[in-house]
């Protein structure tokens, strides 16, 4: 479910309430049993604008409030929490709620997104923890993670490339067309194994032992025909 605030932006004090008000309009589509994830989007841009230098807010006293990033901060936290309180105080279950700048249509909009999680009915004594996250650029973050996934699975790539240079090898535990060009592996490599750099334990293992076992099919191959050649 999507709701687009009109004639409004970050810096409305208001915005908590204007939230609540378009969802009580929609409440028939949202089960208060259930639990949601909220994203609440406002324009990037304005993150440059003249106003944040007049930011007073503070959620915790002992935050600092003396830098243009303490008062981006202060500010999302503020509307973050105030949105927070106002929901719970209506019955809504928001326990994955972030507040995040985005290259909106128009800087006078606040978009926001409601999605149902995969959780069962909420349950008052076993509720899932809430999780809050403030993200002021949304394509800043996006290409901060890419860089370091980039380099996480540069650095596996090179340390098997050094320990096995054979480029036929490779081309075989891949799965791909047999190559000698160390930018095809890499696409390919990236393409089969891209979530090693951050995955839970369990899932890095099994991808782990899948590449084990590709480059160890691929070695007892090579040494099979490298045997029968030689016969």
């Amino acid at each position: 479910m999507e709701i687009i605030l009109k004639d409004t932006d970050i810096f409305d004090s208001d915005i908590s309430r204007k939230i609540e008000e378009n969802m009580i309009l929609v409440d028939s589509q949202l089960n208060k049993e259930y639990e949601y994830k909220m994203t609440v989007s406002f324009h990037v841009e304005l993150l440059n604008d003249i106003r944040v230098e007049d930011v007073d807010y503070k959620v915790r006293g002992w935050e600092k409030n003396e830098t243009r990033k303490d008062k981006i901060n202060n500010l999302l936290s503020f509307q973050l929490d105030k949105i927070d309180k106002c929901l719970s105080s209506c019955g809504y279950n928001i326990m994955n709620m972030s507040i995040q700048g985005d290259h909106l249509e128009t800087q006078s909009i606040i978009k926001v997104q409601i999605i149902r999680m995969a959780s069962q009915q909420s349950n008052k004594r076993s509720k899932s923890p809430k999780v809050m996250s403030i993200v002021p650029s949304l394509s800043y973050t996006q290409d901060l993670v890419s860089k370091l996934a980039s380099k996480e699975l540069s650095e596996i790539f090179s340390k098997i490339m050094n320990a096995i240079p054979d480029k036929k090898i490779w081309s075989e535990a891949l799965e791909i067309e047999q190559t000698d060009n160390v930018n095809v592996l890499w696409q390919a490599f990236v393409n089969q194994y891209s979530e090693l750099w951050l995955t839970t334990s369990e899932n890095e293992k099994a991808l782990i032992n899948k590449l084990k076992g590709k480059f160890e099919s691929a070695i007892m191959q090579s040494v099979k025909l490298k045997r029968k050649s030689n016969i």
